[in-house]
């Protein structure tokens, strides 16, 4: 009898280890990162990191979501930016705002581009804005998901 408590207790132990592994390991894997060019982000301060969560998967990415982007390999070209579309919606610009399925977005709200649009995010892709434009989607049209470093806590 005593040894099937231990049994059952041992398995028990290898449960619960799973399951707090399987919980908080992702945590203690997510990395900082650290802006390269602040004035992509109004705010942003060259004396602090952002939590960085690699393991979002790409369905999980919503409006209004901060991401870190990277074309490359260059930490140095490191870039933030919000979420303004996802896969198969619509985005324009009319009069100097960013519409998303006929609606404005919550970021991008001024702009100083002619009316553009529409045109529909691609499957794999992301329309990201940031507060300068010079690398978001308005200047590269849609980003890559492989572009994509993962998601940003917050951002000012």
């Amino acid at each position: 009898m005593i040894g099937l408590i231990k049994t059952v207790l041992g398995y028990g132990l290898l449960l619960i280890a799973l399951w707090a592994g399987v919980t908080y390991l992702p945590r203690f894997l997510n990395t900082a990162v650290v802006p390269t060019n602040y004035d992509d982000v109004e705010g942003l301060k060259d004396t602090e990191s952002y939590w960085l969560d690699a393991q979002v998967s790409p369905a999980a990415y919503a409006a209004g979501d901060a991401l870190a982007f990277n074309f490359g390999t260059d930490k140095e070209q490191t870039r933030f930016a919000w979420v303004a579309a996802t896969p198969g919606q619509q985005v324009a610009i009319v009069n100097g705002k960013l519409i998303v399925d006929g609606q404005p977005a919550g970021k991008g709200t001024k702009l100083p581009r002619p009316n553009q649009g529409p045109i529909i995010v691609p499957e794999h892709h992301l329309y990201v804005v940031s507060d300068n434009h010079r690398f978001d989607s308005l200047s590269a049209g849609p980003i890559p998901m492989a572009a994509v470093l993962g998601r940003i806590g917050a951002l000012p």
